[in-house]
């Protein structure tokens, strides 16, 4: 689906991926956002992706606590279109859960969101401690916790100096740690180290 931005209403949380409770916790992001919203009138959480098998799970659970008005599903957008969804969006929300595979490294997608700049909620799995830190560089929550991550938005809303800085930092860590040109260059040293032990 090629978009304009005209469908986003600022301001506006978003959250980019698999419209899946296993990998992604999209459930726990429609709940979180459900507790905070009162508090937050103003705000949209734009879910977008392609649709999935649990995607009949979140329209019901959109409807069942009565936001079709403030959560909506987006469907899959052009890839092109992506970075302007992220950058205009004023918070932007990773609840991956504890798996198998969020144990199993970073992903590609938090990358990205921290490279705009916006402040960033995530979860606390996999690789993802060992670089960003809770309120310096992203508003960490535990996995699985509809709680915390309610927590870890209002953190983010309620204080928008603070946010901001804390979206300049990990951008930082983005240039710092998923630059290309640096993991090449890493890559490269260590291809070179690996040549230098076979002689």
């Amino acid at each position: 689906k090629q978009a304009s931005l005209s469908e986003f209403y600022n301001p506006y949380i978003a959250f980019v991926g698999v419209m899946n409770d296993a990998k992604d916790g999209v459930s726990i992001l429609i709940q979180a956002f459900y507790q905070i919203i009162k508090k937050y009138p103003k705000y949209k959480l734009y879910l977008v992706g392609p649709w999935n098998y649990d995607t009949p799970k979140h329209k019901a659970l959109i409807e069942r606590l009565d936001i079709k008005d403030k959560v909506f599903w987006k469907g899959e957008y052009k890839r092109d279109v992506i970075p302007a969804i992220i950058n205009n969006a004023e918070l932007l929300v990773l609840p991956r859960p504890d798996s198998k595979q969020a144990q199993g490294g970073f992903p590609t997608k938090l990358g990205e969101y921290l490279a705009t700049g916006n402040p960033v909620c995530a979860t606390t799995v996999g690789e993802i401690p060992d670089y960003l830190e809770d309120n310096k560089s992203v508003f960490f929550a535990e996995p699985g916790s509809v709680g915390s991550f309610a927590q870890a938005m209002e953190r983010a809303l309620s204080d928008k100096e603070n946010a901001k800085q804390v979206g300049q930092e990990g951008k930082k860590v983005a240039e710092k740690h998923f630059n290309k040109d640096i993991q090449a260059k890493i890559l490269y040293d260590f291809l070179k180290t690996l040549q230098g032990n076979d002689r």
